[in-house]
């Protein structure tokens, strides 16, 4: 649902409908997506500066760059539910 940066820009219904057909396919892929798209991109969209944007969003989108969700806390680890 980007806008910009060469994303197709859907609409909410549009990527709701594609990820829903993903999941019934694979389940693991349409997790891959949206950790890719959600986790990663969007939170390069509304964090980054210009620069980061331009150097990451479009290959993110062209699936030239994977992003992903990584997480670590001193007292958690990896534990996203303990926070």
């Amino acid at each position: 649902m980007l806008k910009g940066y060469g994303s197709p820009g859907l609409c909410n219904l549009d990527a709701a409908s594609i990820i829903y057909e993903m999941g019934k396919r694979d389940g693991s892929f349409m997790l891959f997506y949206l950790a890719h798209t959600n986790l990663g991109m969007a939170v390069i969209s509304a964090l980054a500066d210009e620069e980061q944007k331009q150097r990451w969003l479009p290959p993110a989108i062209k699936f030239e760059k994977i992003i992903c969700f990584g997480l670590t806390e001193p007292h958690n680890g990896s534990d996203a539910t303990g926070l």
